[in-house]
C-alpha cells in the first residue's frame, strides 16, 4: 500500500518518529484542505512584512495556483508601504504601491505580474498551501530531512525539520538549501520557515472555511483603474530627454569601456543580476534585439550589477550562448542612473540623451516595442 494511502488510514498524532514522515503527513493534512487563512510575519535582509492571508484551493487555476487574498504592510528603512492584492482565478486587483490607486489585470501572466511589484510578496501565499501537491517540488529535491528538537510557534507545538535540498540554479549551478520547517504538532499544518536569509512565522486562523468569490475581488469593476500589463513602467528612473550620465566600466574582454566611446549610436542598457529571474527571462529578448541590429548603428550591453563574490556574470552569458557585451561593477552606477528594480533598461540616443527608460521588461510586447523603438531612432541618425 502507497505510503500516502497509509497516512490517512491512520490518525495523524502516530506520526513524529522521523522527519521524512512528518512532511509526508503534512502533504496529506494539505492536500485535503479547501481554504486556509492565516497572518504571517516575513522576515529578509531589506523588509520585514506583516500580512493576512487567505487561500482558496483546489481549483485548476493558471499562474498563482489558487485564489489568494493579501492584505499587509511590509517595513524597511526606506518606509513602510501597504501591499493590498486578490486573485480569483481570472483577474488580479491590487492596490498600486506607487500611485495608491486600485488596479486590474483582467488576465494573468508571469511577465503581468513581474510588473506590478507584487511578485515577491505572492510568496506570502505559500505554495504548499496553494498547489495541488503541496510538497512536490521539496520532495524532489530533498536529501535529508533531520527532526530537530520540538519548539513552540506562537504557543502552538509545532515539529522542527531542518531539510536539506539540492537545487539546480540555471544562475547558480548546483546548489545545497538548508533551511528549517516548523509543523503543527497536532493540526500538520505549516507553523513557519526559516533559512540563513529569510523567515516566515504563521498564526493559523481558520481552515475549511466558504468564501464568495466576490471576496477574492478588491473592489467593484467601476472603481478599478484597468491595465493591460503591457504598459512601460518607468516611475523613478531617468527622465525622457535628460542627459545619461558617462561612466566607465570594465568589459568581459577585460577592456574599460565608457558611454561616450559610443556617440553617434543607439545604446540599450540592460541592469541586471544573476539573482534577478525577471532580468534572466528578459534576456533572451534582448539577445534577439542584438541580433537585429548587429550589423547596425546599435550597441546593446548588460550591465552586471553582482556585489556577492561568488557570482560569475560572464560565465553565465557565455554558458547561455549571449553574445553582447557585458559590463561588470555595475552597481557603482546604479545611483547615477536612477536604478532600484531591475532589471531596469535605457535607450540613449547618438547625442547621450535618454530616449526610453523602464523597470521590468517582461512585458508580453517587450522585443518588438524596444524594436520599434530603435528603428525609429536610428531614423533620425
Amino acid at each position: 500500500m502507497k505510503l500516502s494511502i497509509f497516512l490517512l488510514l491512520i490518525p495523524f498524532w502516530t506520526f513524529g518518529q522521523s522527519g521524512l514522515e512528518i512532511i509526508m503527513a503534512s502533504n496529506e493534512r494539505i492536500k485535503n484542505l479547501k481554504t486556509i487563512s492565516y497572518n504571517i510575519y516575513d522576515e529578509n535582509t531589506i523588509e520585514k512584512v506583516t500580512a493576512d492571508v487567505t487561500i482558496q484551493r483546489g481549483e485548476d487555476i493558471p499562474v498563482l495556483e489558487a485564489k489568494v487574498k493579501v492584505n499587509g504592510i511590509v517595513m524597511s528603512n526606506a518606509g513602510s508601504k501597504q501591499i493590498s492584492f486578490s486573485f480569483n482565478g481570472q483577474s488580479f486587483d491590487f492596490i498600486d504601491v506607487k500611485t495608491s490607486q486600485m488596479t486590474r489585470l483582467d488576465s494573468i501572466s508571469y511577465n503581468k505580474l513581474g510588473r506590478t511589484g507584487l511578485m515577491q510578496y505572492t510568496l506570502l501565499a505559500l505554495a504548499p498551501y496553494r498547489q495541488k501537491e503541496p510538497f512536490e517540488i521539496l520532495l524532489k529535491q530533498l536529501t535529508k530531512a533531520e527532526k530537530l528538537q520540538d519548539t513552540l510557534i506562537y504557543n502552538v507545538p509545532c515539529f522542527a525539520i531542518r531539510i536539506t535540498m539540492e537545487v539546480n540554479s540555471e544562475a547558480m549551478g548546483k546548489q545545497t538549501i538548508e533551511s528549517t520547517w516548523y509543523i503543527d504538532k497536532e493540526k500538520f499544518l505549516i507553523c513557519g520557515k526559516k533559512s540563513k536569509t529569510n523567515q516566515q512565522f504563521l498564526k493559523i486562523r481558520s481552515t475549511n472555511e466558504e468564501y464568495t468569490n466576490d471576496y477574492f475581488s478588491l473592489a467593484a469593476v467601476s472603481e478599478v483603474r484597468k491595465i493591460t500589463g503591457l504598459e512601460p513602467i518607468g516611475e523613478g528612473l531617468l527622465k525622457v530627454g535628460s542627459k545619461a550620465p558617462d561612466w566607465s566600466l570594465p568589459s568581459s574582454e577585460n577592456k574599460a569601456l565608457s558611454l561616450s566611446d559610443f556617440k553617434g549610436k543607439v545604446i540599450l542598457l540592460d541592469f541586471w543580476g544573476t539573482w534577478c529571474m525577471p532580468c534572466l527571462k528578459a534576456m533572451p529578448e534582448i539577445q534577439g534585439i542584438s541580433d537585429l541590429f548587429k550589423n547596425e548603428q546599435v550597441v546593446v550591453m548588460g550591465v552586471s550589477v553582482e556585489t556577492e563574490k561568488n557570482a560569475d556574470p560572464v560565465g553565465y552569458m557565455k554558458r547561455k550562448g549571449y553574445t553582447y557585451t557585458t559590463l561588470t561593477d555595475g552597481a557603482r552606477i546604479t545611483k547615477d542612473y536612477k536604478v532600484a528594480e531591475f532589471p531596469s533598461i535605457y535607450l540613449i540616443d547618438k547625442d547621450g540623451i535618454v530616449i526610453h527608460a523602464e523597470h521590468g521588461g517582461n512585458r508580453e510586447n517587450f522585443k518588438e516595442d524596444m524594436i520599434d523603438r530603435i528603428k525609429k531612432a536610428i531614423n533620425k541618425l
